[in-house]
């Protein structure tokens, strides 16, 4: 009864482990890198089925649509010989192929006697490389043509470099693109004033404030009790004083009894037990 109860379980254990590779097998991707055959066409990276026989796990794409292949060998209703490749009566894989949408250009054809498929990729234009995941780009100095799918050269105007990408070009530190013309016009800095950060137009010094109606920049009148504010273009009043719109002077501020001065420092707050008047300006006790 032992020995039995053994084989038993020696034999679950077995079809257990059978069933769990069977299934890795069966349903297992596998990665296929890029190459370049011996007639120097370059085959983009893609994802396949693993073998198995059956025709619906057969089959092989690229990561973006889709890539169609013939499928040789004996052929069932529902098994084919092993093969890693599509038969061509199930999946729309072929009209992808054969079309071009997967990313190829592509005329598949086969020979019975020796199984070889040949592929026509895409032809690569004058001033473009080949990418490695299918399709081409225009290389440094020259932008895309959509109309022509070609590449053009990169016109770059006077005061001008290419740009980042290198698809199109950008004005050099201290001139501005003129969208009329299309040119690069240099920067007009008025007195008191110096380039921007991004080398495309002018902003004041500190200590002076733009003027819109001249397009100069005018010092900064800073009162008594005040100082220039953090960006240099106009000023704040002093910790104690708060400014007086209708004079445009920094008055002090009174601080009543039971108060003292706010955080900001140009006004006052009441101390713990006592609460704001806002007539009369003071802080009575609260009840």
């Amino acid at each position: 009864m032992k020995i039995t109860m053994k084989k038993i379980l020696a034999l679950g254990l077995f079809i257990t482990l059978s069933m769990f590779v069977f299934a890795n097998i069966t349903n297992a991707y596998v990665n296929v890198k890029g190459y370049y055959r011996k007639d120097g066409t370059y085959v983009s990276p893609h994802v396949r089925s693993n073998p198995n026989g059956l025709k619906y796990d057969n089959y092989s794409w690229t990561q973006s649509q889709g890539l169609y292949n013939e499928t040789y060998g004996t052929r069932g209703a529902e098994w084919d010989t092993p093969t890693y490749v599509t038969d061509p009566d199930y999946y729309t894989g072929q009209q992808l192929y054969q079309s071009g949408s997967s990313g190829y250009i592509a005329t598949p054809t086969h020979s019975s006697s020796s199984n070889n498929i040949q592929v026509n990729t895409t032809k690569v234009p004058v001033n473009a490389t080949a990418s490695q995941y299918g399709g081409w780009y225009c290389n440094n100095g020259y932008k895309k043509n959509y109309s022509t799918s070609q590449c053009d050269k990169v016109i770059i105007p006077p005061n001008a470099s290419l740009n980042y990408f290198g698809d199109d070009w950008v004005c050099n530190s201290g001139y501005k693109k003129n969208y009329q013309t299309n040119n690069c016009n240099k920067v007009i800095i008025p007195t008191n004033a110096q380039l921007n950060y991004f080398g495309d137009g002018w902003v004041c010094n500190s200590g002076y404030k733009k003027n819109y109606s001249t397009n100069q920049c005018d010092r900064v009148i800073i009162p008594e009790n005040a100082s220039l504010n953090y960006f240099g273009d106009d000023w704040i009043c002093n910790r104690g004083y708060k400014k007086n719109y209708n004079t445009s002077q920094c008055s002090k501020v009174i601080i009543p009894q039971n108060a003292t001065l706010d955080y900001f420092g140009n006004d006052f707050v009441c101390n713990n037990g006592y609460t704001r008047n806002y007539l009369k300006s003071t802080c009575d006790l609260s009840r």
